[in-house]
């Protein structure tokens, strides 16, 4: 609800743009579903029950564009430390992959009579995946119930779900809120860690219901 997959999407369709290759491992959605909501975000409205004519010709070349950059790892049901890594390692190596996108890990742990204990072995191996094979990876998480968190607040860097060694082996930690009560269509983005600075911030981005997408976004692919 907080729009964590909205996000890493349109970060991937920004990579995408600037011809960075993305790997991304979906555990809540198909990789259809998800390539199409990158694809969306690419042309600036959705693909799919966009209200807009889009050509043969046009979603063809849309689609030779972002298989081209977009390289979805196909996974069902739980996954295992060694699994991940494996898709990882393959998905980079075979297809030249800079960023890697992990859609979430709890999900991918939901299954787990000791989650933390999984959680915490997932992310030491993919500390040394990006490592050895110089890449970013973004993991998404879904954080702890936190009842005394009002509106838009965003959590902060201890409640992350599961492990905190989310907190440090991270180089980076980034929180969103949203008000989901009034149905806001702003994300509070909180950067509750960075190492290279360590300089803490709070930006907010816009989610425009129409193209299913946010305000701030580099230029589109040539409709």
């Amino acid at each position: 609800r907080i729009g964590k997959s909205s996000l890493v999407r349109w970060i991937a369709s920004n990579l995408i743009l600037q011809d960075v290759k993305v790997l991304a491992l979906a555990m809540e959605e198909t990789p259809r579903e998800w390539f199409t909501k990158v694809a969306g975000n690419c042309l600036g409205f959705p693909v799919i029950d966009n209200g807009h004519l889009i050509s043969d010709d046009t979603l063809e070349s849309l689609k030779t564009y972002v298989e081209k950059r977009l390289v979805m790892a196909s996974y069902s049901g739980a996954i295992t430390p060694d699994q991940l890594s494996e898709v990882i390692e393959y998905g980079v190596r075979q297809n030249d992959c800079k960023v890697v996108i992990f859609d979430n890990i709890t999900a991918a742990t939901c299954d787990d009579r000791e989650p933390k204990g999984t959680i915490d072995i997932m992310l030491a191996k993919m500390n040394n995946l990006a490592k050895q094979l110089g890449i970013h990876i973004m993991v998404v998480s879904h954080t702890k119930r936190d009842n005394n968190l009002k509106g838009d607040e965003a959590p902060g860097i201890t409640h992350a779900y599961g492990s905190g060694n989310i907190e440090r082996l991270s180089h980076n930690v980034i929180s969103l809120g949203r008000d989901v009560d009034n149905d806001s269509d702003k994300t509070r983005v909180r950067i509750c860690k960075q190492r290279a600075t360590g300089k803490h911030a709070e930006v907010y981005v816009n989610y425009d219901k129409e193209t299913k997408t946010f305000y701030e976004k580099p230029q589109l692919y040539p409709a």
